[in-house]
């Protein structure tokens, strides 16, 4: 069964960051997200929030706001409570 497109999007999200952060030793901002995903910059948000809320990612938070560069993917382990 494939997954859904909104699923399909995560995965390439997921990959995306993987593959930012190991090349350049930074997470990518949302923009560069975005352009890689080809949607707009409040869907990457949206994208983000829930796999957030899955424990699938971790952002650090800085005054109520997520601090760019800060997500990164987590392992299933971490993830857990």
């Amino acid at each position: 069964m494939r997954p859904s497109r909104t699923r399909a999007r995560e995965l390439h999200l997921l990959a995306f960051v993987r593959a930012y952060s190991t090349v350049r030793g930074i997470a990518p901002v949302y923009e560069e997200i975005a352009d890689e995903l080809r949607v707009s910059v409040p869907f990457i948000y949206k994208l983000i929030c829930r796999l957030e809320d899955r424990g699938e990612v971790a952002c650090l938070w800085a005054s109520g706001h997520r601090s760019p560069r800060s997500i990164r993917v987590l392992t299933r382990r971490e993830g857990t409570p």
